[in-house]
């Protein structure tokens, strides 16, 4: 598994992105090289979904635990099977549980 825990969401692991430098989480943005963490062993990379502050695919926001599956995407707070690949790509763009669109609704 390439996820840790950290308040509530699952993030990619500090020893990935690190290269195995600084393994231990210790904020979203943060990541230590050993305890106690200090001002002298620990790397901050702070973006939003960026950064330290990512998913295990390394691009997304991190996620609660049991989110949405890869080929998911989350609408009203329930999963669904994503509109591009119900649509093989003509329609992306989910605009309620049942219905996918061309464009993203403003």
């Amino acid at each position: 598994d390439n996820e840790e825990l950290h308040s509530g969401l699952c993030y990619l692991k500090c020893s990935i992105l690190t290269n195995g430098t600084n393994p231990i989480r210790t904020t979203a943005f943060t990541c230590c090289e050993k305890s106690p963490c200090g001002l002298t062993n620990f790397k901050h990379d702070a973006g939003i979904c960026s950064g330290f502050a990512v998913g295990g695919d390394g691009k997304s926001c991190p996620k609660a635990p049991g989110a949405c599956l890869s080929d998911e995407e989350s609408f009203l707070l329930l999963c669904y099977k994503k509109c591009s690949l119900l649509t093989n790509g003509a329609k992306p763009h989910r605009v309620s549980p049942f219905t996918c669109c061309e464009t993203k609704l403003s």
